[in-house]
């Protein structure tokens, strides 16, 4: 890993941590009004964004994601079944195996399974009042290579080795507005004389309660998500066509009725640096629905 890439990380992170720190120590949460955002079970949060899962003690929440990307020749469709536990009220545990169910590169496709993720988070603050509801956690969550890293032109469904990641989100939630700050690292650890470059994620997003029609809760949420990438190495040499920088904006709108929450985007490239010859991303769609029981 390289001395930009540990700065942009650390810069973000002791940006959250300076902002988390003056509202003081942790405090019992008081329970918001059950007005606009708060109105149901479920309260809005990001399609896009990193972490921000915390469920209540020994809740079980199902939670599927469809995520598909389109680029210059090429395009992706990715499934998620995941499942989350609540260990403790500040704690919880996100389990996801992604299906691969198309890759398509150059006219090469593949599908299969990706990597196995096992991931923690834990809320390390909490600040509730009647009127607002902010929260900071960090992230950290660990890969395993059951995908496939591809040697040949066919792409690849995985990295090939254990990744690791680190991160941290802050958010505000009211009964009209919601925002959030997220900023984490993939560190992916080299295998067969490859190694994937690890990622830096620089993210945020605010939001404005639509309406609550019929007791379900409408959030439209204007999400920016930026990465930054290393360059993939093998037999100790950098790949020039691998690597770069993106940033992504666009909308996602958030539906919660009771304890289900469904909530999906679409975003598009608004900055786009990549090395060498790689195609460059037109856009990408997701959906999340999740259900705590």
């Amino acid at each position: 890993m390289n001395n930009k890439t540990i700065l942009i990380f650390f810069l973000v992170i002791g940006s959250i941590q300076t902002w988390t720190v003056e509202e003081g120590p942790k405090t019992l949460p008081v329970e918001p009004i059950k007005i606009g955002n708060f109105e149901n079970q479920e309260w809005p949060t990001a399609s896009f964004g990193l972490g921000q899962f915390i469920t209540p003690k020994k809740s079980i929440v199902p939670y599927p994601v469809l995520f598909h990307t389109k680029g210059k020749n090429q395009n992706q469709t990715i499934v998620y079944p995941q499942v989350g536990y609540g260990i403790l009220d500040s704690l919880s545990l996100l389990v996801s195996l992604p299906i691969i169910t198309n890759v398509n590169v150059g006219g090469s496709e593949t599908q299969g399974v990706g990597d196995l993720l096992v991931q923690f988070e834990y809320a390390y603050y909490e600040k509730s009042t009647e009127l607002f509801f902010n929260q900071a956690t960090i992230v950290t969550n660990i890969t395993f290579p059951t995908g496939h890293l591809s040697t040949t032109s066919k792409p690849s469904t995985g990295v090939g080795a254990v990744s690791l990641f680190f991160g941290a989100t802050l958010s505000h939630t009211s009964a009209d507005w919601y925002a959030y700050l997220s900023d984490g690292i993939i560190i992916n650890t080299p295998a067969k004389n490859t190694q994937v470059g690890n990622n830096v994620l620089y993210e945020g997003g605010i939001g404005r309660n639509l309406g609550n029609p019929g007791g379900i809760t409408l959030v439209g949420i204007l999400e920016f998500n930026g990465v930054y990438i290393q360059k993939n190495k093998t037999n100790g040499e950098f790949d020039p066509n691998s690597g770069g920088n993106t940033i992504f904006l666009g909308p996602t709108i958030c539906c919660s009725f009771k304890n289900v929450l469904l909530f999906g985007g679409m975003q598009f490239p608004v900055y786009q640096h990549l090395n060498g010859t790689q195609g460059k991303q037109k856009y990408r769609l997701i959906f999340n629905a999740l259900a705590t029981f």
